[in-house]
């Protein structure tokens, strides 16, 4: 580590620019678009290498979430065109031609690469793989790209035939270790700055060690690539927002958006600052034979973490999550079976931790139960099975208390700590993190092609979506953050449809995009919409929604022109895109 870093850590604030705001606004109004926009479709030869979530796999809703939403289609440093990687490796570009004042969307094979069929099953939460091919187009003529099975493939598009180089990211726990492209930088046709995240191999106790994310250089020496890693960051999540900031590696630095702060290698990670409050947060529901105990657990436990043993008279155990010992070694009202008594752990979509529900057979049928424990503790006994969802998430604000203080609302600075899904941005020259903004909810993200490459950042604010763009300071290199563009109401419409996969804005800052997916809807995929609205234009009152019938299930989208967008999805199993022009 470069002794001359700065390792203070500065507290960053978001400024708003109140001439960007729009006081007036009051609603979108739906507007027919049969006569402006311009629909055309394609069935595709390729079917798209989507990810897929193993059956084994223990991950938690906002991980699972984050993954059914993941983009395929990416953005081509040429004009008007996509890229995406196929089940069996061909690399395929989606265009759009114009001749004679006709639009023609057209697909051609760019290279092929093999695909093997991977497959890693361990034994714990970090059960997520397959991971799955990905891509990023650095210039018009070289393209990075990973097999989703541990390799980096290097492809020249300028040579005939295409030339392809490859190089295996190996690790200490695998030979070939499959991860996530979170970034890259082109220097040059022989140095090329990759970001990556992969799983920690390693079992470690510390939850927040699950992912590691690597700035890694790789140089071209001869006729190979050769890989050196200049950090390496832990972290409990893949970052939802990821980029390298700076013109040049003397003033570069790396931005990431987690929900958990980032363990640098200067400090001790710090878990999310949340202190357990001295007392029991359960609720629970009893019949004439039995009584149901729910409580809240962490996201990242597992049912390995948990050890519970039923006896006449109590629960016995231990376990590292502060809110089972006030359940466990307490002494129950009356008496149960204990060989009929039994506990799942299970998920829900309402909020990120998993539910133990532990239940227990009265050995007195019939008796009714004041309360669970021989001391009287005033815990809610429901009266409906499907109220303990809603019980559990409002008990979840009394859980817990933050250790990190509120800021009051002020004209200057947003600070928002009412939405549960609130990120931290945090920012690291070399090894230490340099500055940080916390207490954000991020709405959506940005297009980017080859005319806008801007790295750009959408943040709740009240109802609407602030549009920040993202600038590297030349003197000290703090991320700046400038408020450049706002969405009206965009922040409540997105928390609103509960069948969103996507969620992008346009460069231009004139339409952003809502995009539903079948997953959330026992695969409906004739009946998903995609949702348009048109910012507000001079202050006005109202502006226009358009809705569009995509027939198709999506699995990535780009724009391609400033009036250009392609979706690239599936129909019953056949791929197929469609492109959107006069936008």
């Amino acid at each position: 580590m470069n002794s001359q870093v700065n390792t203070a850590r500065a507290t960053l604030k978001l400024k708003r620019n109140a001439a960007l705001l729009h006081p007036k606004f009051e609603s979108y109004k739906l507007r027919n678009d049969k006569e402006i926009l311009s629909f055309y479709r394609l069935e595709i030869s390729h079917k798209l290498s989507k990810l897929q979530i193993p059956s084994y796999a223990k991950i938690g809703y906002y991980e699972w979430k984050a993954r059914l939403g993941r983009n395929h289609l990416r953005p081509s440093i040429k004009p008007y065109s996509a890229l995406y990687i196929s089940e069996d490796g061909v690399f395929v570009e989606l265009f759009m031609e114009k001749i004679e004042n006709e639009v023609i969307i057209k697909e051609r094979i760019i290279t092929t690469i093999h695909i093997p069929k991977f497959e890693y099953r361990g034994s714990g939460y970090d059960d997520i793989y397959p991971y799955f091919p990905d891509l990023k187009s650095l210039t018009e003529t070289l393209i990075l790209a990973t097999d989703g099975a541990g390799k980096f493939y290097f492809i020249d598009l300028s040579s005939d035939p295409v030339q392809i180089d490859m190089t295996i990211f190996s690790t200490e726990d695998l030979e070939s270790h499959p991860f996530i492209i979170l970034d890259a930088v082109f220097h040059s046709n022989i140095k090329i700055q990759i970001l990556i995240a992969h799983l920690n191999g390693r079992k470690e106790k510390e939850k927040s060690r699950r992912y590691l994310i690597k700035n890694i250089m790789c140089e071209k020496v001869s006729t190979s690539w050769e890989l050196s890693i200049l950090n390496v960051f832990f972290s409990k999540e893949i970052p939802i927002f990821s980029q390298i900031l700076g013109k040049t590696l003397i003033d570069q630095t790396i931005v990431l958006g987690v929900q958990n702060k980032i363990q640098d290698n200067l400090q001790k990670c710090h878990e999310i600052s949340r202190e357990y409050n001295e007392q029991p947060h359960y609720t629970w529901i009893q019949t004439s034979e039995d009584i149901r105990l729910f409580l809240t657990m962490s996201p990242t436990i597992t049912k390995q973490d948990i050890s519970i043993k039923f006896s006449s008279d109590q629960l016995e155990g231990s376990n590292e999550d502060n809110g089972l010992k006030y359940i466990l070694n307490s002494k129950f009202y009356h008496t149960i079976l204990p060989s009929e008594s039994t506990w799942t752990l299970s998920t829900t979509p309402l909020f990120p931790e998993q539910i133990l529900e532990i239940y227990m057979k009265k050995e007195n049928i019939g008796l009714k139960w004041p309360h669970v424990f021989e001391n009287k503790d005033d815990i809610l006994e429901l009266e409906n099975l499907s109220d303990r969802t809603t019980v559990l998430k409002d008990l979840l604000s009394l859980k817990y208390k933050e250790t990190i203080p509120k800021t009051k609302l002020s004209d200057d600075y947003i600070i928002d700590y009412e939405d549960t899904e609130t990120y931290f941005l945090q920012q690291f020259k070399e090894d230490v993190c340099i500055a940080e903004i916390s207490g954000i909810t991020i709405v959506g993200s940005q297009f980017t092609n080859e005319k806008n490459k801007a790295s750009c950042l959408a943040v709740k604010y009240d109802v609407d979506a602030l549009i920040y763009n993202i600038e590297s300071s030349c003197e000290n290199s703090l991320m700046n953050l400038v408020h450049s563009c706002t969405f009206p109401a965009l922040s409540y419409i997105s928390s609103s449809k509960i069948s969103k996969k996507y969620l992008k804005y346009s460069y231009t800052g004139k339409f952003a995009i809502i995009v539903e997916s079948g997953a959330y809807r026992k695969g409906l995929y004739n009946s998903q919409n995609l949702y348009l609205y048109w910012n507000v234009l001079n202050n006005q009152v109202n502006s226009y929604q358009s809705v569009i019938k995509m027939q198709m299930e999506a699995l990535g989208l780009c724009q391609i022109g400033d009036h250009e967008i392609i979706i690239l999805g599936e129909n019953e199993g056949k791929p197929m895109a469609l492109l959107i022009t006069n936008l």
